[in-house]
């Protein structure tokens, strides 16, 4: 079976790119993840559009708002010690922008948080948001084909470059190992996987990515 098939029962009213980057505005996100968001966007729109291409039923444009919002609460789940010593500093506007979004989610992962933001405008896109933070049961390894590609994309870029899908897959090595060793050589597994399932579709190496950008 083909795992690069979407769930295209229905169509799912998605928000546009400026309501996305109103939030990002609206929240006083700090630009170093804003342009984090945009670049995981553009990069996982340009392979939706390549899987198009390879007869690959796929929606490029939930890809891409996949990538916008998925950092787009960020503020709400960093420490304030994480915050504080972010490069840009902090400005009196942020904090006053983060405070209610902090209150209201504390301690939820940004995915979660997204989601609920998003549910009363876009209930549909609010559950797939929901995926993409979801490492367990059901994992987003194992959901609809835009919330894979996406999560590809995220992987690929470390704060606004493309780097190899092998440091993102060190990373989780010495997350994972450092407990349970049989779990993170599974997780390990599957991530390599998913690189694998996606360039049966395309026509070049994974380390040619970030030159087709």
């Amino acid at each position: 079976m083909n795992r690069f098939v979407s769930f295209l029962v229905m169509k799912i009213n998605l928000p546009g790119k400026e309501y996305c980057r109103n939030i990002h505005k609206g929240f006083c996100l700090p630009s170093r993840v804003s342009d984090h968001c945009e670049k995981v966007a553009g990069v996982g729109y340009i392979i939706g559009n390549m899987l198009i291409e390879r007869i690959v039923a796929i929606n490029p444009d939930m890809i891409h708002r996949l990538g916008l919002v998925h950092d787009a609460f960020k503020t709400a789940t960093l420490s304030l010690r994480d915050l504080k010593n972010h490069p840009e500093g902090i400005s009196f506007n942020e904090l006053v922008g983060w405070l209610p979004l902090r209150m209201l989610h504390k301690g939820d992962h940004e995915t979660e948080v997204a989601a609920r933001e998003l549910k009363r405008d876009f209930s549909e896109f609010a559950r797939i948001v929901r995926q993409i933070g979801s490492s367990k049961n059901p994992s987003y390894l194992d959901a609809r084909s835009e919330v894979r590609v996406h999560h590809y994309a995220d992987w690929r870029v470390q704060g606004v470059e493309v780097v190899p899908f092998s440091e993102r897959l060190k990373y989780l090595k010495d997350k994972y190992f450092n407990g349970s060793e049989a779990e993170g050589q599974e997780r390990l597994e599957k991530e390599k996987q998913l690189e694998a399932e996606l360039f049966k579709y395309l026509n070049f190496e994974p380390e040619d990515l970030a030159l087709l950008l």
